[in-house]
């Protein structure tokens, strides 16, 4: 177990600290390629936290194994430096835009440190993985831009337990989210490369219909796609257009946070809790796999007159990155990618038996 460590140092200067346990290289060299909260990377000061805790997953009976559904969109939509502000303007934001709060500081999610270190939790012996397995993953992986994510549990050493094997997920190909509500007129429709939500039996049948704009991401002639969907990975081809894939990482990450969010207020009564971490976007470019947490805020509004208002506003965090190139951070990477699995299972679990209890 690696002793328990708190850095600070700027990542764009010089005052490194080598013995981080970050590949400060592959770091740099994701920060030129871009990502939603590249800020914190590009000089900001940041908190790099060493911490490595055994966190206690959910039991299994608790989970219900979400399904994988891959778009293999032939023509992506069009996402570039317009339509960052165009998210903007819909209160999707990255940690950098926390100036819309009037501070300075990054408005991180209440449970950032306790999801980055359940990121961490070791499963299987995956951080004991050989040179050999690295290699099988990676030469599964490659040809197909990490289509054969699921195939990790199949792999000597095993990432996963049987709540999270491949042969709880599906993939679909074309899957445009044209069933959602759109957060503004202009904005193109997503289609994530794949993404996890709940199995159709989870969900019954009167709650589906009841938030069908927000947790049923197809056209209801589309036959049992993942409901409620909050893990997504977006795949960029090498030297990716950094502006694309941010806007795609935003706005795949402000439909899951607000699909759990739905479900977590309906009937509820009251308002429901915010600042929690609901949804994680995965993105893979230039051989780096970077993880972002997505939480709701509300933000208060002047609308006419002496009347005010709150805006939902959904914020992106970054949560890890690791240089797949790399033995050691490949298996990190797949670990973290494998315990994402698990917690926003379980987060869109609860949220979907809230909801039915009060249905």
């Amino acid at each position: 177990m690696m002793q328990d460590s708190v850095t600070y140092s700027t990542l764009g200067g010089l005052d490194l600290d080598l013995d981080l346990d970050l590949d400060i290289a592959n770091l740099r060299r994701f920060a030129l390629s871009g990502g939603p909260d590249h800020a914190d990377i590009r000089g900001y000061q940041a908190l790099i936290m060493s911490v490595w805790a055994s966190i206690t997953p959910p039991p299994s009976s608790e989970q219900t194994n979400p399904r994988l559904m891959s778009s293999n969109r032939s023509s992506p939509p069009s996402y570039d430096t317009g339509t960052l502000a165009d998210l903007r303007d819909a209160f999707i934001h990255g940690i950098n835009y926390a100036d819309l709060l009037g501070d300075n500081e990054p408005v991180r999610p209440n449970d950032f440190a306790a999801v980055r270190q359940g990121l961490r939790r070791d499963r299987d012996g995956i951080l004991a993985w050989d040179g050999a397995k690295v290699q099988a993953f990676r030469a599964a992986t490659r040809p197909y831009k990490l289509k054969t994510w699921q195939l990790a549990d199949e792999l000597p050493g095993g990432t996963g337990d049987p709540t999270t094997s491949s042969s709880g997920f599906r993939h679909g190909r074309k899957a445009r989210f044209e069933n959602r509500k759109p957060f503004a007129n202009n904005l193109p429709t997503p289609a994530p490369d794949w993404y996890w939500g709940a199995e159709t039996a989870a969900i019954p049948l009167g709650l589906r219909d009841a938030l069908n704009e927000y947790i049923v991401p197809l056209s209801p002639t589309r036959s049992e796609p993942p409901f409620a969907p909050n893990l997504f990975l977006e795949i960029g081809e090498p030297n990716s257009r950094r502006y694309g894939m941010q806007a795609r990482v935003l706005h795949n990450g402000a439909v899951g946070v607000r699909a759990i969010h739905n479900l977590e207020i309906h009937r509820l009564g009251c308002a429901a809790p915010i600042g929690e971490v609901k949804c994680i976007v995965a993105m893979y470019t230039n051989e780096t796999l970077s993880l972002y947490s997505f939480h709701q805020m509300n933000i208060k509004r002047v609308t006419e007159g002496d009347r005010s208002g709150s805006q939902p506003c959904y914020v992106s965090t970054m949560l890890c990155a690791y240089g797949m190139n790399d033995d050691e951070f490949c298996c990190r990477g797949v670990l973290a990618f494998r315990n994402a699995m698990d917690f926003t299972s379980g987060v869109g679990n609860a949220a979907i038996r809230g909801a039915g209890e009060r249905s």
